[in-house]
């Protein structure tokens, strides 16, 4: 079971669901502690349980760069056929992220953003009425399944691009698109654009 440090503490939880999504994907970790932030690893001594590591890795900004260029299979600029986010399903807050940034901007024509939730976050969205005109929006709501297992994309041959390290290691393999990885921001601008684009920071 590894024990991370030194990460950053998380903006919120989603940001902690969606490592540990990526890493039980890509790198088949059921569990981890992150020192400082969960809240059983308060200390580096606490997270080992008083053992020492088996192990010690460093890893880099250029690591982590590294492994960011490898979720995406494409470049920038790539024409695109959809966005897909939310895998794991997106939150309250993930939504709430989200509906202003598209108040913002609007999708290219054709190409739709699929966002996976979970139905009772869904059930709360209409009955507050914060979806209408949402399929205006480009907006596509999947409930109880996820895009890289159902081929709900209305275009299988074209690149998608996505903010979900777990939906770009998947869908490759199981369902045939080529991948783009970015931040939820980056996947707005890239659907109004119709093409891999980075927000700068």
């Amino acid at each position: 079971m590894p024990v991370i440090e030194g990460l950053p503490h998380p903006r919120d939880e989603d940001q902690l669901k969606a490592l540990g999504a990526a890493a039980a994907s890509s790198g088949s970790v059921a569990l981890f502690h992150a020192v400082g932030i969960t809240p059983e690893a308060p200390t580096r001594t606490d997270a080992f349980g008083g053992q020492r590591p088996d192990e010690a890795i460093a890893i880099t900004p250029d690591d982590v760069a590294g492994a960011l260029r490898r979720l995406s299979t494409v470049p920038d600029g790539t024409p695109i056929t959809a966005v897909c986010l939310g895998t794991p399903h997106f939150s309250g807050d993930e939504w709430n992220r989200l509906l202003p940034l598209l108040d913002q901007v609007a999708p290219a024509r054709g190409i739709p953003i699929y966002v996976n939730t979970g139905r009772d976050t869904l059930r709360e969205l209409e009955a507050g009425g914060r979806l209408d005109g949402g399929l205006a929006r480009g907006l596509v709501v999947v409930t109880d399944t996820c895009t890289y297992l159902t081929p709900l994309q209305r275009r299988l041959d074209g690149v998608v691009m996505t903010n979900s390290g777990k939906w770009a290691h998947y869908a490759p393999g199981n369902i045939g698109v080529q991948g783009a990885f970015g931040e939820l921001d980056d996947c707005v601008a890239s659907a109004a654009a119709g093409r891999v684009v980075r927000v700068r920071r």
